[in-house]
């Protein structure tokens, strides 16, 4: 997989949505490894940080996204039919945050213009040049760790 390396959009500051809470059976997946240039973080040296705690993961919903701050990066935390998967929450379009967008049948549609994204990929279903970066996710010591 060709690692990505135009520089990241700049991220809006805009304040976290909450979500409606349900329970559901959530199993996390690691993502391809996808370090950018001067992150830190490599497949041999990977730099684990927590995203959440266990317990609070019950707010993400099958089919929904919750926005979570780590470090300097905004991500959209996604429940695909029971799995989470991480992504870079700013859509490149117009910026718009993923984290208010739904998910269906693997894609991740922005809630601004309704751009969409595989979440298992990260790349646009209409264009795939475009893509939004993936972050492996692992649970350890009921803490929810994000490879940055």
């Amino acid at each position: 997989m060709a690692v990505d390396r135009d520089p990241a959009p700049a991220r809006p500051e805009v304040p976290s949505g909450n979500h409606p809470i349900a329970k559901s059976p959530i199993h996390p997946i690691e993502g391809p490894p996808s370090p950018r240039p001067g992150t830190g973080s490599s497949p041999a040296n990977p730099t684990w940080v927590r995203l959440a705690a266990v317990a609070d993961l019950a707010a993400v919903a099958p089919g929904s996204c919750r926005e979570l701050r780590v470090a300097d990066r905004v991500i959209a935390l996604v429940n695909d039919a029971g799995t989470l998967r991480a992504l870079d929450a700013v859509c490149p379009h117009r910026h718009g945050l993923l984290s208010g967008g739904r998910v269906a049948n693997g894609v991740l549609a922005c809630p601004q213009h309704g751009w969409p994204f595989d979440v298992t990929t990260g790349a646009c279903v209409d264009n795939p040049a475009i893509r939004v970066r993936l972050y492996p996710v692992k649970i350890e010591a009921g803490e929810l760790l994000i490879e940055l």
